[in-house]
């Protein structure tokens, strides 16, 4: 299967600690099944650094790698009452729980956000916000936070958007 990481350069080999922090999934490298999605990041990327240029990355995994125990993997189905809770404390940095080699589930964007603060704020209830993304077209996303995870993608190209 071809991910796709939108950035403001060429990553052939993707680093860890590179991105920015707090994020959905936590610290790692975010990547997207959604072509489209990656060309927004990139365009949105070298925007916001004001350097470089709009990339779009492409990667290679086998999804036998993404079915097998070779890796631990967590995956979230939808914006889920649990998703909400991992995607809380990786965002305030206070996550304890278990580690994973790859977490895959849907990316809190700018409007899923605003409902995450209200929820955090005590607006609304855990239920509350769950049940509002529900009628949000949520994009997905792919965190590979291990060395582990990296060594089983393959650097096809960058293409210049």
């Amino acid at each position: 299967m071809f991910l796709f990481h939108g950035s403001n350069s060429k990553i052939h080999t993707p680093e860890l600690d590179k991105g920015r922090s707090p994020l959905d999934f936590g610290v790692g490298f975010y990547m997207t099944s959604s072509k489209t999605q990656a060309i927004q990041w990139a365009m949105r990327k070298a925007k916001r650094v004001a350097h470089g240029l709009p990339t779009l990355n492409i990667y290679y995994i086998s999804e036998e790698i993404l079915t097998t125990e070779t890796l631990k993997i967590k995956r979230f189905s939808g914006p889920t009452l649990e998703w909400l809770d991992f995607v809380v404390s990786h965002r305030s940095e206070t996550y304890e729980g278990e580690l994973f080699d790859i977490i895959i589930g849907p990316v809190a964007d700018d409007s899923v956000m605003r409902t995450i603060r209200l929820y955090v704020n005590g607006i609304y209830t855990k239920e509350e916000a769950t049940r509002r993304f529900k009628t949000e077209v949520l994009d997905n996303q792919y965190l590979f936070a291990t060395k582990l995870a990296l060594s089983h993608l393959i650097f096809k190209e960058a293409i210049i958007l």
